[in-house]
């Protein structure tokens, strides 16, 4: 018991009390006290009375105390992983990228409220279920919280009510009552309008690390859903799972060049250059093979390109404001398909 407790309070002092927070939360379906977390541990995980001291003569009591301890040090490590965007299984049914939207989530989306929840699905369901909260909350995270900015408070009472009741139930939880609760949530602050609105102000690109990964993960989620928008469009969200593109390696790309010479200047695309209808983006680190030309130059680079989002260019005969104009309005229709619940 010793050693367990031990190895839980070895990590980072701060990086200790966000795991018993997310723990507490996990269990309680609720947020521990900003306060004295220890005396809520105490009464509310382990159920000690104030002033209780565990006698070595109650053997029932001990090894209570020892069971919660244990599990404890076992959920820290799963926190942990996900924490630190690993897939937690061991022996992992889920795809590649399928577990690559983990790190999308976590590190891309920065969507940690919803940490206690995903302890809740490791411990008492399925892989296969964790890879669909997985889904569902990465599209929900990134249409609510960062492209819309909506309020956290509104969605971590569902996070923690619905971790509680898989604890509590496991075999009775259906996971079609978390998905309409978010979509009720969608519905009333990020319906489609004002998704589509602030989707046009969020990925005007600039020059910004923060900015730029958002871009690139929308629009390689979008080149994920190519086939699957193509054809219809028809019941949930099914991307092509074969690509996996590393955005720190994937460059943004402006069809309408962002520097160009000022003899070949275009006065219609120019104030339009950095907005999401002029971006598309390549695989690898560098785009200097394309980088600053005309869109004649560089046709040929986006027919002989692996993103469907280039080939679609190459079949163009030229980019004006028109083809601009259609290429955003397909995007936007795209987004609103795709990153809903």
């Amino acid at each position: 018991m010793e050693d367990n407790w031990d190895t839980i309070l070895s990590y980072p002092a701060t990086e200790v009390e966000q795991f018993f927070r997310n723990y507490y939360a996990s269990h309680q379906g609720k947020g521990a006290a900003k306060r004295n977390l220890a005396d809520t541990f105490r009464d509310d995980i382990f159920k000690f009375p104030p002033g209780f001291v565990l006698e070595s003569s109650d053997t029932e009591e001990a090894k209570k105390v020892s069971k919660t301890i244990s599990d404890i040090k076992n959920e820290q490590q799963v926190f942990i992983e996900v924490s630190e965007r690993r897939w937690p299984y061991r022996e992992a049914t889920a795809s590649d990228w399928q577990q690559e939207r983990l790190q999308r989530l976590i590190k891309v989306l920065r969507h940690t409220l919803c940490i206690p929840l995903l302890l809740s699905f490791y411990h008492c369901l399925s892989e296969k279920e964790f890879i669909e909260v997985i889904d569902i909350l990465e599209r929900f995270a990134f249409r609510y919280i960062t492209i819309v900015g909506a309020h956290a408070e509104k969605i971590s009472t569902i996070y923690y009510d619905h971790a509680k009741l898989i604890r509590q139930a496991p075999q009775d939880y259906k996971i079609s009552t978390l998905r309409s609760e978010l979509k009720a949530v969608q519905e009333k602050y990020a319906p489609d309008e004002t998704f589509e609105s602030l989707l046009m102000q969020k990925l005007s690109y600039q020059d910004n690390s923060s900015k730029k990964m958002i871009i690139r993960h929308f629009l390689t989620t979008l080149e994920d859903h190519t086939g699957w928008y193509s054809n219809g469009a028809n019941g949930k969200p099914k991307p092509n799972e074969i690509s996996i593109f590393d955005l720190s390696k994937v460059t943004i790309e402006h069809i309408y060049p962002q520097n160009v010479n000022s003899n070949l200047i275009s006065e219609e695309l120019e104030p339009w250059k950095h907005d999401i209808g002029n971006l598309s983006f390549w695989p690898g680190r560098n785009n200097s093979t394309a980088s600053n030309k005309l869109f004649a130059d560089k046709r040929n680079l986006y027919e002989l390109s692996n993103v469907t989002l280039n080939r679609e260019l190459a079949k163009l005969d030229d980019w004006n404001i028109q083809q601009f104009q259609q290429r955003k309005i397909k995007l936007l229709k795209m987004a609103k398909k795709i990153f809903t619940v």
